[in-house]
């Protein structure tokens, strides 16, 4: 005879601190430049910490494209992404305090390799607005795997105190 498989996790409680929430300050920049020296753009991008987004725009088309990446000393990386997250193209290259320039390449296609160049035109600080996390959160393993809930309280600016408790396997569902 089987019988059904039962598991359940008692609750877990954590305390994090969060002491780099207030440590840096996001950035917000436009730059106008050329990819291949033959196809101008704007590009718009947010710098908070090492992460980089935005958006580039084919000045011809009008048409932005997703800008996902990081920064590293003085290196960039980023993302070029269609509307489904695929990445279309990549950008590595240096950044300086007034300009972007390196390589552009497409990951499917290694003949394709252009040079870009892009340079600030402004520079804008953001501000931030605080969250409160505090809630309760759950979420579906899928129709047979059951479920987790996530209870979460910020206690202090820089505090919050997370329990995790789940249940696995019927009857869960």
């Amino acid at each position: 005879m089987r019988y059904p498989l039962l598991l359940l996790f008692w609750p877990v409680w954590a305390s994090i601190s969060l002491p780099s929430l207030a440590q840096t300050t996001p950035i917000r920049e436009t730059f106008e430049g050329t990819i291949n020296a033959q196809y101008p753009v704007s590009l718009t991008l947010t710098t908070d910490g090492n992460l980089l987004s935005g958006t580039l725009v084919y000045k011809r088309t009008g048409q932005p494209i997703t800008l996902m990446g990081s920064l590293e000393k003085g290196q960039i990386l980023l993302h070029e992404l269609f509307s489904k997250g695929e990445v279309s193209g990549i950008y590595n290259g240096t950044r300086t305090a007034n300009a972007l320039t390196g390589r552009w390449f497409s990951p499917g296609n290694s003949d394709k390799e252009f040079s870009f160049s892009f340079a600030r035109k402004t520079s804008q600080p953001l501000t931030r607005t605080p969250v409160n996390p505090t809630g309760t959160y759950r979420c579906n393993l899928g129709e047979s795997r059951g479920g987790l809930t996530l209870f979460v309280q910020q206690t202090s600016p820089n505090r919050v105190l997370i329990a995790a408790q789940g249940i696995t396997s019927a009857p869960a569902y």
